[in-house]
């Protein structure tokens, strides 16, 4: 069986990481972290708003999200 699974926010912005005052350390560590991820089939969406990023549950689908972002469902 598999779940369809997603990574809501990523780290860092991978074009303006700088201008969040982000040390190469920190970012290198992010960009890790993602890419380990990423590799074993979790999409990484970096918004929290999944659903206008093409994760759309559908009428009776089992959903597991956090934040303000499930309230419209």
């Amino acid at each position: 069986m598999a779940t369809p699974t997603c990574h809501l926010q990523g780290g860092y912005d991978p074009e303006h990481w700088q201008a969040l005052g982000a040390s190469p350390e920190a970012f290198r560590l992010a960009s890790g972290s993602e890419a380990f991820i990423a590799e074993r089939g979790v999409r990484i969406l970096k918004t929290c708003t999944p659903y206008l990023a093409g994760n759309v549950p559908q009428r009776g689908d089992h959903c597991a999200w956090m934040e303000s972002s499930a309230v419209v469902y």
